[in-house]
């Protein structure tokens, strides 16, 4: 009984302390007992600031309301500070209102206002919206205020930029593979038929070059959620067997990823462009290679080249080295098209040369055109094996470009030593000769004459070829061998030697016998005489 009397008497000293501590004034001033006040302000109401045209716009794939202002250009409202709240209120209770901070305000130049909405729309919610009729904005500073009746609404038909961060491509034989990265951006819209009948994907297609694939919206719609959306498409139709073929055998691709939505009856296409478009090819067979000019032709340098991959390969007829190059979007593609099946092992791992000048006419114009650029936008380069006019494997390889310190060179060799002489050289410090698995290094130089020492391996060099002649870390140019064997002409001076030799013996044995012949004439003269 005393314990529920102490609390009593407690709880009312408490209460009575309280009311002591504050004293509420109705003149919108809240005083605090130690004398710490602080005074709501009187802002200043701006009207007609902006027009009844004003519209407020809902994003269902970014979630958010953008309200667009129409300003109706009143100097009154020029007052307001880039420091600004604005309040956005929707009629319907199940929307909370939304603020938000702007530090960048200005009644002449801000044209709209951005609401993301801070929390999670059901489905329910987000059909409501199409019957809200009326919201109001309220902008306000420290000391002014203005407010707007909303009556206009719009949605936004969805704009699906960002619904995936990357998409790619892998042509193959008979189909392709298709993997994307999602954004989650775009989760409400990537909806089936079944589970959002207003708002759905109804179909989807792939387009590269000329040619168009339909893809199952099943397939990709309901994984939409996941880290990376894979799809592999096989075909066996003839006509889709043929558009892979030719898409396998051009250079230079576009491709893009097209949704096809319907958006409450009105279709809207949404189109994403492929990042990457890779082939279906043999891995890893053209290894770091260079593009060279040079002589008026390009020369492609093969860093590597792996032949057992090439020499597998069984049943073709024919291949072709196919150049494609691209400079502000004019591409153009040089092709040597051979028979010869050891031509591959004997020209892989030295140099590939496209004549410009060996070119049909038509094509020599291009050709002389792009040898005058010292960059390329794409650089390609092609291998294909056929059977007849059928691609039965290829490889396919972007090169790098990197230009000479001159346009031609001159080479001699000898049973010790090749000699090169460049046109000219600027820029060039460490020198190397290469030719398959062969390096020479280390030159003598002779005024513009680099000479190589090589003695066995000279032998190996073949005549009219072309072989890397650069520092230890770049190609840099190619020079076309002249063959020349020394050991011919050490021969043929012998040889000569030998004749003048004998020559000289034969015209002194003829002067001895014409001297003797002589001696015996004047010997019988004078005992003639004498007689």
């Amino acid at each position: 009984m005393l314990s529920k009397l102490f609390k009593s008497v407690i709880l009312f000293w408490l209460i009575t302390f309280l009311r002591y501590c504050f004293v509420i004034h109705t003149t919108n001033t809240i005083q605090f007992i130690l004398s710490y006040s602080y005074s709501l302000p009187n802002r200043q109401v701006l009207t007609n600031c902006y027009s009844t045209q004003s519209t407020l716009e809902f994003s269902r794939n970014l979630m958010h309301f953008v309200v667009h202002l129409e300003s109706t250009a009143n100097s009154a409202c020029k007052v307001f500070p880039i420091g600004v709240k604005a309040n956005l209120t929707l009629m319907s209770p199940s929307f909370d209102n939304i603020t938000i901070t702007t530090v960048d305000f200005s009644y002449e130049k801000t044209t709209s206002l951005l609401f993301n909405i801070p929390y999670v729309l059901t489905d329910t919610q987000i059909d409501e919206l199409e019957t809200e009729q009326l919201a109001y904005l309220t902008i306000y500073s420290f000391s002014e205020i203005t407010t707007l009746e909303l009556m206009i609404f719009e949605e936004t038909l969805s704009q699906l930029s960002e619904c995936f961060s990357s998409i790619n491509i892998t042509l193959q034989f008979n189909g392709f593979l298709l993997e994307m990265v999602p954004t989650e951006y775009c989760n409400n819209q990537m909806k089936l038929e079944a589970a959002s009948p207003d708002n759905f994907i109804e179909q989807i297609s792939l387009m590269v070059f000329e040619s168009r694939f339909l893809i199952p919206v099943a397939q990709i719609v309901p994984h939409y959620t996941d880290a990376l959306i894979t799809y592999q498409y096989t075909t066996t139709d003839s006509t889709e067997l043929q558009d892979l073929m030719t898409l396998q055998q051009t250079e230079f691709l576009t491709s893009t990823l097209n949704f096809d939505s319907n958006q409450g009856g009105v279709m809207v296409e949404f189109v994403f462009d492929v990042q990457h478009i890779f082939f279906q090819t043999l891995n890893n067979v053209l290894i770091d290679s260079v593009l060279r000019k040079g002589e008026s032709s390009f020369f492609v340098v093969f860093g590597e080249v792996k032949i057992a991959q090439i020499n597998a390969i069984t049943g073709y007829t024919s291949y072709n080295y196919r150049l494609n190059l691209e400079k502000n979007g004019v591409q153009v593609q040089f092709v040597i098209i051979t028979t010869k099946k050891k031509y591959v092992a004997e020209q892989f791992g030295q140099i590939i040369q496209f004549d410009c000048n060996a070119i049909n006419e038509k094509m020599r114009a291009d050709c002389l055109l792009f040898y005058q650029y010292d960059s390329f936008d794409s650089i390609i380069i092609d291998l294909q094996f056929l059977q007849d006019t059928i691609l039965l494997d290829h490889c396919k390889e972007e090169a790098k470009y990197i230009k000479s310190p001159w346009d031609r060179a001159f080479a001699q060799i000898s049973n010790t030593q090749l000699c090169v002489t460049p046109s000219f050289v600027t820029g060039v410090t460490d020198y190397q000769i290469k030719y398959k698995d062969i390096t020479l290094s280390n030159p003598s130089v002779s005024g513009n004459q680099y000479c190589f020492k090589c003695q066995q391996q000279c032998k190996d060099f073949k005549e009219d070829s072309y072989y890397v002649f650069g520092d230890a870390t770049d190609v840099i140019i190619t020079a076309k061998l002249f063959h020349f064997e020394y050991s011919q002409v050490v021969i043929q001076a012998a040889v000569i030697g030998v004749l003048i030799i004998i020559a000289s013996v034969v015209q002194t044995v003829m002067s001895m016998i014409k001297t003797s012949k002589m001696i015996k004439q004047m010997k019988k003269k004078r005992n003639q005489a004498n007689q």
